[in-house]
């Protein structure tokens, strides 16, 4: 069995904690060079796609809801229901207030 997110981060507490990631600070840097995130409406959207479900769990808890708190995103994983899948792609292209769709390569 593999361990839980939390059980992979115990100390990733603080708002720092994306500055443990190369990744996840790189990821902050290019939502933020294209404006994602920021006050002012951005025209450009982007897919993040991830091959485990705790690794969105992780840039969830760490980088959007801590250092990303404006930008508004959708969430396409394993447990996310096979009939719910196609209208929330819809619900993402069509609709242009979503900055980010999180998806894992595994749906």
């Amino acid at each position: 069995m593999l361990p839980k997110t939390h059980d992979l981060y115990p100390k990733l507490e603080s708002s720092d904690s994306i500055s443990y990631s190369g990744k996840l600070m790189a990821l902050n840097q290019i939502l933020s060079d294209c404006g994602i995130g920021s006050q002012v409406v951005s025209p450009h959207r982007a897919l993040v796609f991830c091959q485990l479900r705790s690794m969105l769990d992780v840039i969830e808890r760490f980088l959007l809801k801590e250092h990303l708190p404006n930008v508004s995103y959708l969430r396409l994983d394993g447990s996310t229901p096979t009939v719910e899948r196609v209208p929330l792609v819809n619900k993402f292209n069509s609709d242009p207030s979503y900055d980010l769709l999180l998806l894992t390569t595994s749906v």
